[in-house]
């Protein structure tokens, strides 16, 4: 019963506009078979089901479908509005009402591509807690929430936190729905991430396989999330030396976020991004650079210039310039990326030690040695932090 009260509050707004769209050709049919009584009654029926139509909106399903549709579309500065308009419409909603879990969500998913990680884990958080009081703590919609909340926990490097609430998620849905639904995609997929982010990119690899094939045999072979899963798999192969087994997984992403979800989506800049990466592993160091300038001018028209994805893009272009000894512009672009990761990324994140290594070996290759060892001390702090403990 409380499960089904939930369901009717989220889909009350969808249930009246089928209704409306009843009583609209109800009306139309008594008009042209000149019922008028008929005619009469359903124009009443209208009005009384838009304005409670009207009341629903008003507070927040109008603004949590266009913030969906806005971050959906990569405008995340146009979906941040509109989930806060939702919430400010909810003021009068208990605190624990279930319709509050999809803002609350929404907010921690733009928070989070956004880069504000600390405002992203507090609406992730609040999001579990109602869905759990809501619908209990093995339903689907709070596996969700706890899944998107251990991305927020990856972002902020906080890696076993992450990895325990995956792996709880994980051995939830497969004892659920069995070893092959989509929601076990998704997991393994992030699960793949929580040890590629650490560089360990062996024990990312099962999980990325996994996943993908999970993907490729529940959805069609162009849709943008195969697209991902192959992204994904592409760039750990890449750095585990394997870039002409990556290759055609990388160049597959890139045609299915193109054809998806278009040329300017910050999922499109990291499909190429990892082209770009596989090029550089085998050598073509101009395709790659052109590769990674795309990658970096789809992000600032995109998300501006300040983001952690632009970030990645940069250093990567730094890496590829500094290959072809353009050393001027690979510092520039190296030291804008450490920049944006300073600010975006807790300090014991293995990114910024990939960042710190490949600045210290371009200011070694300018002549400025002696400001190097600075930056391999921070890089080698990061990475003592990660490494197996001797048994």
């Amino acid at each position: 019963m409380k499960s089904f009260i939930n369901y009717l509050k989220l889909l009350g707004p969808f249930l009246i506009t089928l209704l409306i769209m009843l009583c609209a050709v109800t009306g139309i049919w008594a008009l042209l078979f000149y019922n008028a009584l008929l005619f009469a009654m359903g124009c009443i029926v209208l009005v009384i089901l838009f304005s409670v139509l009207s009341r629903f909106t008003s507070r927040w399903w109008m603004h949590e479908a266009a913030g969906r549709r806005a971050f959906e579309q990569g405008k995340f500065d146009e979906s941040l509005q509109k989930y806060r308009l939702a919430l400010q419409s909810q003021e009068g909603m208990d605190a624990n009402d279930v319709r509050r879990c999809t803002i609350y969500d929404g907010l921690g998913q733009v928070y989070r591509a956004l880069g504000e990680a600390e405002d992203a884990e507090l609406f992730g958080k609040k999001a579990v807690d109602v869905s759990e009081i809501a619908w209990g703590p093995d339903h689907r919609r709070t596996l969700i929430h706890l899944n998107n909340l251990a991305n927020i926990y990856l972002d902020l490097a906080r890696f076993d936190e992450a990895e325990k609430v995956y792996r709880s998620v994980l051995e939830k849905r497969e004892r659920k729905s069995g070893p092959n639904h989509f929601d076990l995609a998704i997991c393994l997929n992030n699960l793949g991430k929580c040890y590629s982010d650490r560089e360990r990119y062996a024990e990312a690899e099962p999980y990325y396989r996994r996943a993908l094939a999970i993907m490729e045999k529940k959805l069609r072979a162009g849709h943008w999330i195969v697209g991902l899963g192959c992204n994904n798999l592409a760039l750990i192969l890449s750095h585990l030396d394997r870039a002409d087994e990556a290759e055609p997984l990388a160049e597959r992403a890139c045609k299915n976020m193109e054809a998806k979800l278009g040329k300017e989506h910050i999922n499109t800049a990291n499909a190429v991004g990892t082209l770009g990466v596989v090029r550089y592993r085998q050598g073509h160091f101009n395709e790659a650079e052109d590769l990674q300038v795309r990658c970096v001018e789809i992000y600032e028209k995109s998300v501006g210039e300040h983001h952690p994805g632009l970030a990645h893009g940069l250093y990567e272009l730094a890496l590829v310039q500094h290959a072809q000894n353009k050393l001027s512009p690979a510092e520039t672009n190296c030291r804008r990326a450490l920049h944006i990761l300073e600010d975006f990324l807790p300090p014991n994140h293995p990114t910024l030690a990939r960042a710190y290594e490949i600045y210290a070996d371009i200011i070694s290759a300018m002549g400025r040695a002696e400001e190097a060892p600075a930056f391999r001390q921070r890089a080698e702090h990061i990475r003592s932090l990660y490494r197996p403990v001797p048994n």
